[in-house]
């Protein structure tokens, strides 16, 4: 009899242990979610993310870093603050650019010379130290180390406003 009083007894226990389990899981939050394929255009260019999206009510969760990426922007995180940085990358027609202290960070509009010579029918010559565009008779020189020109992976580029300044284009 004894035996069976403490059968029942660990049972009743039992019974109540997994239920309030099965109480605390329920009030736990969660949610329910899909994986989503979007495409995404950057300026007028196709990306793809290599981490499928996740939406949940209507709403998209983008992977920062992925995404930072393919907006220009560099991801630090500040473990200790928690904190998420993004920082603009210093580049030119999406090529970075060489450290030779010079601000590139003014918010301006560069061109190749490639481009700008199929773009306006101007010609180029690179004679380093120096760079010569013309179009018809206008010309204009930069000397190197010119604020208005930069040599990035082989390419050159050009402040656009330099050459509005000078004529060269609208």
């Amino acid at each position: 009899m004894i035996e069976l009083k403490k059968v029942i007894a660990a049972l009743i226990l039992g019974l109540l242990i997994g239920s309030a389990t099965t109480s605390l899981a329920d009030s736990s939050d969660s949610v329910q979610a899909v994986f989503a394929k979007f495409n995404f255009v950057v300026n007028g260019e196709k990306k793809e993310i290599k981490t499928t999206p996740l939406v949940v009510e209507g709403t998209s969760y983008l992977p920062v870093r992925e995404v930072s990426s393919l907006l220009g922007y560099e991801l630090g995180y500040d473990d200790a603050t928690r904190t998420i940085k993004l920082e603009q990358k210093q580049t030119v027609g999406g090529k970075p650019l060489p450290d030779n202290n010079i601000n590139y960070n003014d918010n301006s509009e560069w061109i190749s010379v490639t481009e700008l010579a199929k773009l306006v029918k101007v010609s180029f010559r690179a004679d380093p130290p120096e760079l010569t565009i013309q179009k018809g008779d206008n010309v204009k020189k930069y000397l190197y180390p010119d604020p208005n020109v930069v040599i990035s992976n082989g390419s050159t580029f050009i402040k656009i406003n330099s050459l509005k300044e000078f004529g060269l284009i609208d």
